[in-house]
Formats: C-alpha cells, sequence, structure tokens
C-alpha cells in the first residue's frame, strides 16, 4: 500500500505539472501540442481539468484554421463583409501570421476611415434632426418629435434632445389619455360637456380633422342652444312686462275712479272736473 500512495502521489505530480504545463502550451498558441503532452498520463489521472484543456485546444486549432480558409476566400474573392471582425479572431488565436496581421492593419484603416465620414455625417444628420424637432415643437407635433429622436444617432443625444423627447413623450401620453376619454364619451353620447376636453386634446396635437370635426359640430349645437335659451328668456320678459304695465295701468285707473268719487262726495268740483273733463 505504501507503495501504491507512492506512486499515485507522482502520478497526481506528474499531472499538476503537464497541466501547468498545457497552459504554457495555450499562451504560446502551440494548441496541437496540449492533447499530445496528456498522452503519457494514465486516462484514470485526467481531471475535468485535463479534459478542459484538450478540448480548449482542439476547438482553438480548429475554430483558427477554419477561419485562415474563410479569410483566404474572402480576400481571393474582394468579400470585405465581416472580414476585419475574421482577421481580429484569428490573430487571437494564431499572432504569428504575419500576413494575416497585414490584412488586418490594412483592413483597420479603411474602417477607421470609414468610420471618420460616418461620424462627419452623423454629426450633420444630428444637426438636421434637431432643427426638425424644434420646428416640430413649435407645431405641436410631439408624436413626430418623438419618432424623429429615436432616430438620431448614436451617441449624439445631447441634454436638449433629452429634455425635448422628454417634453414631447409626456405630451404624447396626454394626448392619448385625452383621446381614449373623448372616444369614450363619444361612444356612451355623453358629448354635453366635451368642449374643454377637445380643447385641451387640439392644444397637444398639430392637427385633428376628426377631432377638429367633432368640436365644430358641439359648438354650433351649443349656439342653438343659447339662441333658444335667450329666445325663451326674452319672450318671458315680454310677458312680465305687459303683464305689469297691465297691473299698473289698472291700479292707477282704480286710484283714479276713487279719487273722482271721494271729490264728488265732498263736492270739490274743480277737483272732479280736473281729473274727469268729461263728468
Amino acid at each position: 500500500r505504501p507503495e501504491i500512495e507512492r506512486e499515485y502521489a507522482e502520478a497526481k505530480a506528474e499531472r499538476e505539472r503537464l497541466v501547468g504545463e498545457a497552459r504554457s502550451l495555450m499562451s504560446q498558441q502551440e494548441y496541437t501540442a496540449v492533447p499530445r503532452l496528456f498522452e503519457s498520463l494514465a486516462k484514470g489521472l485526467w481531471n475535468s481539468e485535463v479534459q478542459g484543456l484538450i478540448e480548449q485546444a482542439e476547438q482553438s486549432d480548429k475554430e483558427a484554421a477554419a477561419l485562415l480558409t474563410e479569410i483566404k476566400e474572402q480576400v481571393r474573392d474582394r468579400s470585405y463583409k465581416g472580414l476585419l471582425e475574421k482577421t481580429e479572431r484569428f490573430l487571437e488565436l494564431r499572432s504569428d501570421r504575419d500576413d494575416i496581421r497585414e490584412i488586418h492593419a490594412t483592413l483597420s484603416k479603411r474602417a477607421a476611415k470609414r468610420a471618420e465620414k460616418q461620424s462627419a455625417r452623423d454629426k450633420v444628420r444630428s444637426a438636421e434632426i434637431l432643427d426638425e424637432v424644434r420646428e416640430r415643437m413649435r407645431e405641436k407635433d410631439f408624436a413626430s418629435v418623438v419618432m424623429l429622436l429615436e432616430d438620431l444617432p448614436e451617441g449624439y443625444e445631447t441634454q436638449e434632445s433629452l429634455d425635448l423627447q422628454r417634453k414631447a413623450q409626456i405630451r404624447v401620453e396626454q394626448s392619448e389619455k385625452l383621446l381614449k376619454q373623448i372616444d369614450q364619451a363619444v361612444k356612451k353620447g355623453q358629448t354635453s360637456r366635451l368642449l374643454p376636453k377637445l380643447d385641451d386634446y387640439l392644444k397637444l396635437v398639430s392637427t385633428d380633422e376628426r377631432i377638429e370635426s367633432l368640436r365644430e359640430k358641439l359648438v354650433d349645437q351649443q349656439r342653438a342652444f343659447q339662441r333658444k335659451v335667450k329666445a325663451g328668456v326674452a319672450g318671458v320678459c315680454v310677458l312680465v312686462l305687459a303683464v305689469t304695465v297691465g297691473m299698473y295701468l289698472n291700479s292707477r285707473a282704480e286710484e283714479k275712479t276713487q279719487a273722482i268719487a271721494a271729490a264728488v262726495e265732498s263736492q270739490s268740483w274743480d277737483t272732479v272736473l280736473t281729473l274727469d273733463s268729461g263728468n
């Protein structure tokens, strides 16, 4: 038993030494050497670490070979889409290939020039979008403001654009809420007190022909109702005035009659003739 335990300890130590050597080979990108390294180690001593190193080495070697084939084919066909990413990944796996490094450097320069041109275009586009956004804000076209600012190139957001987007979004949400309330009221036939909401909604949108038409209809109905009310009030006023005048005249006639009777009784003939010259 002591001999077996000693041999087992030595085997474990050898395994640790091989694992360390395998890691060194991986860092040197010597992928094919890693599986051969563990051939001398008994299978029973392989653990997850050993197996992981072997699989990683085989996968890296396979990936590098496949990338190399694809890179050569694309260079031959002058198909550069995605080629920069492939050369970058290949050099991570195999940094010893000077030919691929040269291709990668050329592609990187081209990408930098394209990025510079795109940056200039994005800058101009951002300025154009902000100018249009300001105009749409003045026109109360808040929905368009939100959509325009969503197209703003990444990295060109400013405090102004963020503030405008927040304000526009709030107004869009308010208008949508009001429109929902308006539609529900119209559906239920509850339009008598709807004008204030229509006015609030139209303040939040640039134009809405359906709501504008509904508002005009309600305004006409309100005006017609007010005319009827005024006509009714005028009729009542005339009636009240006629009754008041009649009562006043009757009262005056009765007072005159009583005054004449009192003057006759007291034989004040001058007063009688003044009140009623035909008596």
